[in-house]
């Protein structure tokens, strides 16, 4: 663009939304069954939040374990919890107690939290919604894990993506990954998504927000 040494010109300067939140994001899955008396498949993503002191812990997670025929503490598919606290940052390690819980983490180059056994939180846009589902199937050969989602990114023109995650015993197969990228338009408790290849479905929000329907899959925010 050429500007004049003098008088005025016109430009159009495209909407910004500006977060004050800053979110970090963690996914796991593993599956390992040995025995019917020995396995331990999980399935979890936690959200970290931290705006003006104060931090919020998010995390929809399941888990099928046992340990010499004894469990060492099942979580039920697609569980939810949620903690809340105050935290500080100080010569770049951020500190949070959350309930009741102290949480350390050292913020690396990139903005991630770290700990000694690296990344263990990765930074994310504060505008960035996400609903989840976690699910852990204990079965033989033919357990699995696996994570649903469904992102919002509100500060890219209304995009997002459907995310479907499941990974097999070691040795049964490959991990599968589909991501399907959308548009979406809001409308009272209904979201519409359309898809890339132009095929268009309706998902329903409950009364308060916390969970998403789609498929007859029930997501829970993060």
């Amino acid at each position: 663009m050429d500007i004049p040494a003098s008088g005025t010109f016109n430009a159009t300067i495209p909407a910004v939304k500006v977060s004050s939140v800053t979110s970090y994001m963690s996914s796991k899955m593993d599956v390992q069954y040995n025995s019917a008396t020995n396995y331990n498949i999980y399935s979890n993503n936690e959200r970290i939040d931290l705006a003006d002191g104060k931090i919020t812990y998010n995390a929809v997670a399941s888990r099928k374990n046992l340990t010499n025929g004894t469990s060492a503490g099942d979580i039920e598919n697609n569980s939810y919890q949620f903690k809340s606290g105050t935290y500080t940052i100080s010569n770049g390690t951020l500190t949070g107690t959350v309930g009741g819980k102290t949480l350390s983490f050292t913020i690396d180059a990139d903005g991630n939290l770290a700990t000694n056994e690296g990344v263990a939180f990765y930074l994310i846009s504060g505008s960035y919604k996400l609903y989840a589902n976690c699910v852990s199937v204990a079965d033989g050969n033919n357990s699995y894990a696996q994570q649903k989602y469904v992102t919002f990114c509100e500060d890219s023109g209304k995009t997002g993506q459907v995310i479907d995650i499941k990974a097999f015993v070691p040795g049964q197969g490959s991990t599968i990954r589909n991501f399907k990228d959308i548009t979406y338009e809001k409308s009272g408790n209904t979201m519409t998504l359309k898809f890339s290849d132009s095929t268009t479905k309706t998902a329903t929000f409950s009364a308060d927000g916390k969970t998403l329907t789609l498929d007859g899959v029930v997501y829970t925010k993060l």
